[in-house]
């Protein structure tokens, strides 16, 4: 997040600024309440991606997130030692749209990362961020309506009764 953006107590109360911080702490918790691990170029979808992802809150048109390289953190601050010879490493967080989701499905989360980073998205959420896929070729703008599409490595569903949404 921006300097910029509120992140007081007194704003924290509006679901427009917390969105981002609960979708953090989601993430961060996810490897120990599923037991899976995640990784740069990582995809986790807010819905069932067989069928109509949902807003990552109402405020957005966001529907998941893309884990990648930090591109304003230091170097420094990416990896931790942790005690008894863990390692912590640092992602950014990056909101996506549904489209831009199916694409990383599609073509893997590499391919995602590289149009955002052609589209100059950093890590800095910008809320006005337009999708880069609308108008776009339409296989990328649904999902499979049969349900039978694979999700990618890691890739996992919000678990509504694990969610802060």
């Amino acid at each position: 997040l921006s300097r910029s953006w509120p992140l007081r107590p007194e704003d924290l109360r509006d679901s427009q600024n917390l969105w981002p911080v609960q979708e953090m702490e989601f993430l961060a918790r996810m490897p120990h309440l599923h037991r899976v691990d995640l990784w740069g170029g990582d995809t986790v979808a807010n819905g069932d991606p067989g069928c109509r992802l949902q807003p990552l809150n109402p405020a957005t048109r966001f529907s998941a997130t893309i884990l990648a390289e930090p591109d304003w953190t230091p170097s420094a601050f990416r990896r931790l030692r942790a005690g008894r010879g863990r390692k912590i490493r640092f992602f950014s967080v990056i909101p996506v749209y549904s489209e831009e989701f199916l694409l990383g499905q599609e073509q893997g989360g590499e391919a995602l990362l590289d149009l955002l980073e052609q589209a100059g998205v950093d890590d800095l959420l910008d809320v006005n961020r337009p999708n880069l896929l609308v108008g776009a070729d339409r296989r990328h703008r649904e999902a499979d309506p049969s349900g039978n599409r694979r999700p990618a490595r890691n890739v996992v569903d919000h678990d509504p009764e694990l969610s802060p949404r």
